[in-house]
Parts: C-alpha cells; sequence; structure tokens
C-alpha cells in the first residue's frame, strides 16, 4: 500500500481524512464522513475513493472499517442545503467534525477532499482526489457513501416513484421523468435548477 497519509506520521499522530457523499444529488441529505488513523490502524488493502468500488466491495469494506471504530459521520438534510447552499453545508459538516474530534486527537492532520475557502485549521490539507491517494480520506468516502445509499433506499419506501434505491438521488434519466411526471417530493432540494425548473411548471400549470 502506497498512500500519502503514511509520511506524514512522521510529524503527526494521527490523520484524520475527511470527504462527502451526495454533492451533486438532486434529493436527499449530504454525508460527511471522517476517518481517523495512525500507526497502530489495522489497514485494508484496497481502499480507494467509493465511486471506483462496486457495492459488493463497498459493504465489506464499509463492515470493516466500521469496527475499528474511529470514524464519525454528519449530514445536512434537504433544508439546510437550501437555506444556505450545497457547498456552505459541507463546509459547515467539516467544521463540525474537526472541531469534535481536534480536542480528541491532539497531534492531528486533516485531510480534507476538495478546495475550499475556509482554511479550516492550521494542520489541514485540502486536495482534490485525497479519497483516491489518501487511505484515510477512502476511508471516510467509503463509510459516508454505504450510509447514505442505505438512507436513500429507505426513501425509496415512501416515494417508489423516484427508485431512490437505484438512483440514491441523483439526477438520472430515470429520476428527471419521475419529477416531471410526480413533480417534486420533500426529499428535493429546491435550490437545485433542475429541481427548481421542475417546480415552476408545475406551479405555473
Amino acid at each position: 500500500m502506497n498512500y500519502k497519509d503514511f509520511p506524514l506520521f512522521e510529524k503527526y499522530e494521527n490523520v484524520i481524512g475527511i470527504d462527502e457523499v451526495g454533492r451533486g444529488c438532486w434529493a436527499g441529505p449530504v454525508y460527511v464522513g471522517a476517518y481517523v488513523i495512525n500507526s497502530s490502524t489495522k489497514f485494508l488493502e484496497g481502499i480507494t475513493d467509493s465511486k471506483m468500488l462496486n457495492l459488493k466491495q463497498r459493504t465489506y469494506f464499509s463492515k470493516k472499517l466500521r469496527d475499528q471504530d474511529n470514524f464519525r459521520l454528519k449530514f445536512a438534510d434537504r433544508g439546510e442545503i437550501d437555506k444556505g447552499g450545497i457547498g456552505k453545508a459541507i463546509q459547515n459538516l467539516i467544521l463540525e467534525l474537526i472541531s469534535e474530534l481536534d480536542p480528541i486527537y491532539p497531534n492531528s492532520v486533516f485531510v480534507v477532499d476538495g478546495q475550499f475557502a475556509h482554511p479550516f485549521t492550521k494542520n489541514t490539507i485540502k486536495e482534490k482526489k485525497a479519497d483516491m491517494n489518501y487511505y484515510s480520506v477512502g476511508s471516510a468516502s467509503i463509510i459516508a457513501k454505504v450510509e447514505r445509499d442505505l438512507i436513500m433506499s429507505e426513501y425509496h419506501k415512501s416515494f417508489p416513484s423516484f427508485n431512490f434505491n437505484r438512483n440514491k438521488g441523483y439526477g438520472t434519466k430515470g429520476h428527471q421523468a419521475a419529477l416531471k411526471e410526480f413533480g417534486v417530493t420533500d426529499l428535493h432540494r429546491k435550490s437545485f435548477r433542475p429541481v427548481a425548473e421542475t417546480q415552476k411548471i408545475y406551479l405555473l400549470a
């Protein structure tokens, strides 16, 4: 295994990876996960960006990673996303995670997937595609995605016409067709243009 976390142990006791899942979805919450590793962590072979893994692999890794009990998950619902925007919602979740974990894990560096204007902490690395290059971030990505996917599958029971168990709230062709036919649900992010445009159509109809 050749991850960019490992050289950081020369300076820091812990590396805490942070990643979000569900940014581009039209419906449902956005999740942010944090995963803590150190030199005594039991590392698994094959950890990477959750999108690069199939369902069976993600489920297996998520269970194994959760067994080590060194992770946190937070989410923002549709209302929070619409109120301040998806970027702000994710940023706030990251800040919450850092404020909770920083006192528990002193001498840590936080690795955040993506680029944000906020500095977060002085010990923060912000890097695109960090989920593919850092074990901690890939682990956070996997746990967050599996949890969010399960939630969206539960929502499918209340809104079966939208097939949230399959599209997970992303803007697939089937999801677009369902929006046009059935309109906007309470789960839909009304601040997102495709949803807002559909809502306008129904308001005018």
